[in-house]
């Protein structure tokens, strides 16, 4: 085996200089190793989202970036889906230009009823569902998470008999997603900002404020009933909807999602503050 090598009496280790800095050399770096759900934490996150905001409506540059995220993510117009099947399962000795016509039939068929339902599918707005898509784009860039429920919508007559059910989705804002004040837990689960999830870190509901405006009514009253409690989606049984909530991945274990741009925040800011006080000496 080889021998260590010696300065005097001293064993030479190896080392990093990034973790040996006098004093004055240069700036602390104030960071900590936690979990991923207490690095990014309500606050945190609430704080990022906002100055984010803040530059996308007062910052040209942001507001550029923005839309080539969009233009690159979705399109100009938005995703244009159209059923394609492109084969099916065929049954043993039957005939292959049968099967063909079947597939066109079906492609057809089915094109015309998504095509009348992507006109509108949305249960909160009337926009098309391309338009949606940049919408989703737009939240992935500015808040860093899409909160999406899959729903429907009830066709009631006069009497209050549900006559037929749309399938819709609803497009919900990150910050009405959050831990209602007086629960922080719910049958065993824990609830950590606004996300329901089993002791193992699945999540199997979210919490939201009222969305559909029954808040207005409530005079300010505080507690678990201005929220709905929507059960996470799961494609196990996707006949009964639920939320999907996307979001990148950054840290295992991570809860809620941050704008991408959160590392050029100050940088950005530094540079307009020195576009203001330059303007400002020279006018």
């Amino acid at each position: 085996a080889g021998r260590l090598p010696l300065i005097g009496n001293a064993i030479v280790k190896a080392s990093f200089d990034a973790v040996r800095q006098t004093w004055g050399e240069r700036s602390l770096m104030f960071q900590s190793l936690q979990d991923a759900w207490l690095e990014i934490d309500r606050l945190t996150r609430y704080e990022l989202q906002r100055v984010h905001g803040g530059l996308v409506e007062n910052s040209c540059i942001v507001q550029k970036i923005r839309c080539l995220f969009i233009q690159f993510s979705v399109g100009a117009g938005g995703l244009k889906c159209t059923p394609n099947a492109s084969s099916m399962d065929s049954v043993p000795g039957a005939d292959t230009a049968a099967e063909k016509t079947a597939v066109e039939n079906w492609n057809t068929a089915r094109g015309e009823n998504w095509e009348r339902w992507f006109r509108s599918p949305e249960l909160n707005s009337t926009i098309s569902g391309a338009q949606s898509t940049r919408v989703w784009s737009g939240l992935l860039f500015d808040t860093g998470e899409i909160f999406l429920n899959l729903t429907f919508e009830d066709q009631k007559v006069p009497r209050g008999v549900v006559a037929s059910r749309t399938p819709k989705f609803q497009t919900i804002d990150s910050h009405r997603c959050e831990t209602p004040a007086d629960r922080k837990e719910y049958n065993g689960n824990p609830i950590i900002d606004g996300v329901e999830m089993t002791p193992a870190g699945r999540p199997v509901a979210y919490w939201f404020k009222k969305t559909n405006f029954e808040a207005l009514l409530t005079n300010g009253v505080a507690g678990e009933q201005l929220f709905d409690r929507i059960p996470a989606y799961d494609c196990r049984n996707w006949k009964a909807g639920g939320v999907i909530h996307t979001f990148k991945h950054r840290l295992p274990g991570q809860v809620r999602g941050i704008p991408e741009g959160f590392s050029v925040y100050n940088l950005v800011r530094d540079n307009m503050d020195l576009h203001k006080l330059e303007m400002q000496a020279a006018k």
